[in-house]
């Protein structure tokens, strides 16, 4: 994982990071570039990610960076810490349903979490046919290692 910020009032603000994982295709490396930035190239871009969790939830759970930082401790510790919405499943569905159709709800909350639990990028699209504008699908046909992780 790398991080690319730049120095302002004595810390790091991140605006993107270099999330890399093994492809579950052909196990080789690969590297999802997420940014979350107010300004970027004109307009506001938050991406989201996979986060690992303790047990395998049937939907994977999702995140939205705002914010991404380095903590350092008093014994002069690092950690890299991410300030993300963590992503709900929603109960609303569309009018046309498919297999494998994931919806997720944006709620208002925010959560710190260590940016050691990243799993790789997810591709999200706002959800169309709702009164809601925090829906999300979560696209799993981006490339065949999403495919594969979401069990298809």
């Amino acid at each position: 994982m790398t991080l690319n910020g730049n120095l302002k009032e004595n810390r790091i603000v991140h605006r993107c990071l270099y999330l890399e994982y093994q492809s579950k295709e052909d196990w080789t490396q690969k590297r999802d570039i997420l940014r979350c930035s107010p300004d970027f190239h004109t307009r506001e871009r938050h991406d989201f990610v996979f986060v690992n969790t303790t047990s395998p939830p049937k939907h994977p759970p999702c995140a939205r960076l705002h914010d991404l930082f380095t903590c350092k401790t008093l014994d002069g510790k690092k950690y890299d810490v991410a300030l993300v919405t963590m992503l709900k499943p929603s109960t609303w569905k569309p009018n046309t349903v498919w297999d494998g159709c994931l919806v997720y709800e944006q709620p208002k909350e925010m959560d710190f979490i260590f940016m050691k639990y990243f799993i790789r990028g997810a591709y999200m699209c706002p959800a169309f046919g709702s009164n809601k504008d925090n829906l999300y699908y979560l696209i799993d046909t981006a490339d065949y290692d999403m495919y594969l992780r979401l069990g298809n």
